[in-house]
């Protein structure tokens, strides 16, 4: 049989004997906050469309990429279609560099050559839209490196920083207020 030891008191608290009453919440008046976002100053679409098909090409090419890798049955429906449709995409790079095959698997560095010749036509393309569309004297918006700021927030340009801010320090400040209210009471 074991024997029970007696439990050792760590802390002592005292415990309120009335309840607390729940303070109520003090609705502050906010202020209007105008919302600037910032419009690209160029064709924004015609960017969308042309990264949507170089993405489309280079998923297709790497799907190809990675059949022939595998050594993918070449009598299968989808193997096939897959094939035929990205053959005229791979026609021009064929012969750059050789293709080792090893049992069923077939390394292809046209494929690879492929897609990044392909991503870099999508960006070229998007760069001359840009340049081409976007209205005289007006400087595209950057969507360079954006940098965190020390309350984690990350901002881009002053109209947005300023809604950033304010968004973040108007709770803040009703906070405060309803503290400082309920201590003068």
């Amino acid at each position: 049989m074991s024997e029970m030891q007696p439990k050792e008191i760590v802390r002592e608290e005292p415990v309120a004997s009335a309840p607390v009453a729940p303070v109520a919440p003090v609705a502050a008046p906010l202020e209007p906050v105008t919302v600037v976002r910032p419009v690209p100053a160029y064709n924004y679409r015609a960017v969308q469309v042309v990264w949507f098909l170089a993405g489309l090409i280079d998923v297709i090419i790497a799907i190809r990429f990675v059949m022939q890798l595998l050594g993918a049955n070449q009598t299968s429906g989808f193997v096939s279609f897959m094939y035929s449709i990205s053959e005229p995409l791979i026609a021009p790079f064929r012969g750059i560099f050789g293709t080792p095959a090893a049992g069923g698997s077939v390394l292809e560095p046209a494929s690879l050559v492929a897609i990044v010749i392909y991503s870099l036509i999508g960006w070229g393309l998007v760069a001359l839209i840009r340049l081409l569309t976007a209205p005289k004297g007006v400087r595209p918006v950057s969507q360079g490196r954006q940098r965190p700021f020390s309350d984690g927030l990350e901002r881009t340009d002053a109209a947005t920083v300023g809604v950033r801010i304010m968004a973040h320090v108007m709770p803040t400040r009703a906070i405060a207020r309803a503290r400082r209210n309920r201590g003068s009471r």
